[in-house]
This record gives C-alpha cells, structure tokens and sequence, in this order.
C-alpha cells in the first residue's frame, strides 16, 4: 500500500511472502536486503518484521521469528544504506515472509510497483490511498495491467498467477517487461484565507520539462562548458560533416560504446 498524504513523505507498506521449494530458493532469498537512499534524509526504512513458517513432521506449525538485533543497518554504497537479515531455520518447504514501512520525500514521482520479481508470483497487490486535494496520476507498463486497467480510473490493483523475469537471449533489458505501476503527482489544491483553493500544477508539458533541465547544473553544467561535448565529438569523429543523419548515429553509438562502459547502476546517484 502507498499513501500520499499533504504535509507527510509518501510512505509504502509492503508485505512479501515466499514459500521456499528447493535448496537453491534458501541461497536465493533467504537472505534479504532492503536498500534505500540515505542522503539527507531522502528515504528511510523501519518497523521491519520477519519470519519463518514451518509444517513439522508432527504436523503441526511452528513461527520462528527474526529477532529486532539481527537486523542490521549497514553501509550500502555512497549516500545508500541497507536493512539487511537472514530468516532462520529455513528448509525446503519452509515459508519467509517479512514486512516493513518505507517513507520517501520524492514527492513527484516514488518509486514503482514491480507486481513480478525473478521468481513466479501467485498474488500481487498494491494499493494507493490519495487524500482528496492531491491530483496524482498513474501509469501502467505491461499488458495484463493495460487489458484490465487500462483507460480507466483505479487505485487499486492486483494481478495473479505470474510467470518469473529472467535474462533471455537477444534480451538487453527484461525489466522493460515486468508488469508495473507508477504514481506521479500532477498538482494539489492549496487554501488561503482571502483567496480560497488555488491549484499548484506539478506536471506540466514535455517543453516545460526542457527548459527546467536545462535550469538544473547538474544536468545541462557539461553542456554549457564552452561546447565541450561538440569539441570531444569533432576530435573522435572527424568525418562527421560528410555523413547523413542515420550514419551519424551510427558513428556517435560506436564512439560512446568504445569510450564508455556502465557501472551497473539505474540512477544518477
């Protein structure tokens, strides 16, 4: 569940349950970590509960709680930090089930419900509690969310029964097909005395979005230093001049590929 609520960062509460059929599923999700971007104050994790479910041979269930000191706070990466424990006592058969709270001054646009994950999914669900004066839209990537929500307003979605997302040959980003939503605020209604509801837009236009990037040093900084991008084209790319449009880019992706390599990383931070 996500709540936008004035005045109070967006806050998640999410609840996962697993149930472990064999021996690699205990080396592959037994052992959880929850990262979450630390500067500033930006994101925080906490009211973190875990567990282990187990059928004994007597048939008769046992619950065998991760205790509050072994999850731990650690150092993630610059300016990121992880929840991070282990469930205990975890067999083939066994069910891991663990919830926690995620607040995030992201305003604008949280992050997405991802309804699959690398392993198969029977339910998924996520629920959007907007107070009234918030105008927040959502967005749906994936075809069995667009067939039952699509063109139409909801706040409530649930999907079930859905296969794994897995590396595929001749396939660069799976991510690009998991089913998923995402919220984004559009506006709110502020109220003063004398002048009443007033409507603070927040998502404008494509242009608008432009210019405010081009604002932003972070972004538009390289771009503004004396032509240094068009300097370190013209002294790789010599013949440029004499290629069309297509052949262009074509030579700009080879000299970026060849200068450049990822570091694995999905956001600027």
């Amino acid at each position: 569940q996500i709540d936008f609520i004035p005045g109070r960062p967006i806050e998640v509460r999410r609840h996962k349950r697993i149930k472990i059929l064999k021996k690699t599923g205990i080396e592959e999700q037994a052992d959880i970590d929850i990262p979450y971007y630390n500067s500033e104050g930006m994101e925080r994790v906490f009211d973190v509960e875990a567990q282990t479910i187990k059928l004994g041979s007597d048939g008769k269930i046992s619950i065998v709680k991760v205790e509050k000191d072994k999850i731990f706070e650690v150092d993630y990466k610059e300016n990121w930090k992880t929840k991070r424990f282990s469930f205990p006592v975890v067999e083939e058969g066994s069910i891991i089930e663990y919830s926690y709270k995620f607040q995030s001054k992201y305003y604008l646009s949280p992050e997405e419900w991802k309804f699959q994950c690398e392993i198969p999914t029977i339910h998924s669900e996520y629920y959007a509690r907007i107070e009234s004066n918030l105008d927040v839209r959502y967005f749906l990537v994936g075809r069995q969310l667009g067939n039952v929500y699509g063109g139409k307003p909801a706040n409530h979605f649930i999907l079930e029964y859905l296969n794994a997302i897995k590396e595929e040959p001749y396939c660069p980003n799976p991510q690009d097909y998991v089913e998923r939503v995402f919220f984004q605020l559009a506006g709110y209604d502020t109220y003063e005395v004398g002048k009443g509801v007033e409507r603070v837009v927040t998502m404008t236009s494509w242009e608008k979005m432009a210019v405010e990037l081009m604002d932003n040093d972070a972004f538009s900084g390289y771009l503004r230093k004396k032509g240094a991008a068009r300097e370190f084209l013209e002294n790789n790319i010599p013949v440029l001049d004499g290629l069309n449009n297509r052949e262009k880019i074509a030579a700009i992706h080879k000299l970026v590929s060849n200068y450049f390599s990822w570091d694995g990383k999905y956001t600027l931070n």
